[in-house]
């Protein structure tokens, strides 16, 4: 709405929703330099609706006194001071939307300097965008100091990330907690799902033994089968890799990219190395001799050699090259330019089994678009701070355009809810999820144990 833009709280100002009136109410304690909190929520009695909601200063109050008998470890210091700092917004059912009641802005105690505000709790916050590339980071190897400090310096400083270092540990944390939280084997068929969900190339495979329990399995992303598809000429299945500490063997098919780099189509993780692998095509033996036969053919512009390299790798051997030379064939034939030496191996749509296009990363678009807008964002951010009429030029259209973002993002995340409600409607077996991936248990190997002793 149009008072939005205002980032001071006055009585009759209108919001959307709540959730839209609490984010006024975060930017305006991170403006002004305090914490907020959510004091009260009330509910009609009738339908549920929310009818009034009360938003605080975080220094609100007082702390409970302890109901225990024994002594705290440690104490932690008192920060609440009774602040009356507040705002209650009433529900319109008139007008359908909250309207501002009541206001007091007084605190009485001191404020964060401007320069510590976007360290307060309320103020930090790891979006969608920014929790994709923190994960990718890790799983790219970059320890975590080292990426937060490029984000830093993306953004032009840890004032604008929105989030500390801390915050990025402790969500690498917790999603390795809840990666582990249906076990070994649960955690791991969770893990494939989501995969799944966030893709729909992701495959895997279980092999189950006689009692149900995970003998073997194999999976394969979206990259896999793209290098697949354009480099899959020539595949082997290496298991020498070693193995967990139950003595799995841990199996990858392998092959070569356009640069001769290795390059993986698919991993295993197996009960042991008895289990039946399908091993590509290899074209060809290998040949020492000194001497060579080539055969040349001017009229196809062909040449056969002995050395049968060309069926091997792809690539002509340099007796062939001589031989094409002296039949006054300066340029290499097509024929023998094979697309997966080039640089356009990659290009091209591969399909899966179900006739859908083969997409790497799903959310690369969103991470690109989102570079891109912070890119143009900052950029401009830097030309207008340097005039105050620019700075306010700008705001207020970032504040009139927030609105109708607003109101797609909830049209948008309104329509997947109901398509979510609808799978589980349709699908009796959701409710039966969990309880299939707790009791998913691997197959035990009986190991026998090293006797260290001499």
């Amino acid at each position: 709405m149009a008072e939005i833009g205002k980032r001071t709280p006055k009585v009759g100002m209108r919001f959307r929703d709540s959730e839209e009136a609490w984010e006024f109410w975060v930017d305006y304690g991170g403006h002004i330099g305090f914490d907020v909190r959510k004091r009260s929520t009330i509910k009609s009695r009738c339908d549920g609706v929310i009818t009034s909601r009360w938003f605080v200063c975080s220094n609100e109050g007082h702390r409970r006194k302890n109901q225990t008998d024994h002594e705290p470890k440690r104490i932690r210091a008192e920060t609440r001071t009774n602040c009356k700092a507040h705002v209650i917004v009433t529900y319109d059912r008139v007008a359908n939307n909250f309207e501002v009641t009541e206001v007091d802005l007084e605190h009485n105690h001191r404020l964060q300097l401007p320069q510590t505000c976007h360290l307060l709790a309320s103020q930090r916050k790891i979006s969608e965008v920014q929790a994709f590339e923190i994960e990718t980071a890790d799983d790219s190897g970059i320890m975590p100091k080292a990426s937060h400090e490029y984000a830093c310096r993306l953004v032009g400083g840890p004032n604008n990330l929105g989030h500390t270092y801390r915050d990025r540990k402790n969500h690498l944390r917790s999603k390795r907690q809840r990666e582990l939280a249906y076990g070994q084997a649960g955690s791991m068929l969770n893990y494939f799902r989501d995969k799944q969900a966030e893709n729909a190339a992701f495959q895997y495979h279980l092999q189950l033994d006689s009692e149900e329990h995970i003998a073997n399995i194999f999976w394969v992303d979206a990259k896999m089968l793209l290098d697949y598809a354009h480099f899959g000429d020539v595949v082997t299945f290496d298991t020498t890799f070693g193995t967990n500490k139950e003595y799995r063997p841990f199996g990858i098919f392998l092959g070569l990219n356009q640069f001769r780099k290795t390059t993986i189509f698919g991993a295993a993780l197996m009960f042991d190395e008895r289990f039946a692998v399908a091993i590509a095509r290899l074209h060809g033996d290998l040949q020492f001799e000194e001497e060579r036969i080539v055969i040349g053919d001017p009229l196809t512009k062909t040449v056969s050699c002995s050395c049968g390299m060309f069926n091997r790798t792809g690539i002509l051997c340099a007796h062939g090259l001589k031989v094409l030379d002296l039949m006054n064939i300066k340029t290499l034939p097509a024929h023998y330019v094979l697309k997966r030496w080039t640089r356009e191996a990659r290009n091209g749509s591969i399909q899966d089994r179900q006739g859908r296009n083969v997409v790497e990363n799903p959310k690369m678009e969103a991470e690109l678009r989102y570079k891109d807008l912070s890119h143009k964002f900052h950029k401009m951010a830097q030309k207008a701070a340097n005039s105050p009429q620019c700075c306010i030029l700008l705001d207020n259209a970032l504040d009139s355009v927030a609105p109708h973002i607003h109101d797609l993002l909830n049209a948008s995340t309104s329509a997947m809810n109901e398509l979510c409600k609808d799978k589980e409607n349709v699908d009796p077996n959701v409710q039966q999820v969990d309880e299939l991936l707790r009791s998913a248990r691997l197959k035990k190997k009986e190991v026998q144990s090293k006797n260290l002793r001499r």
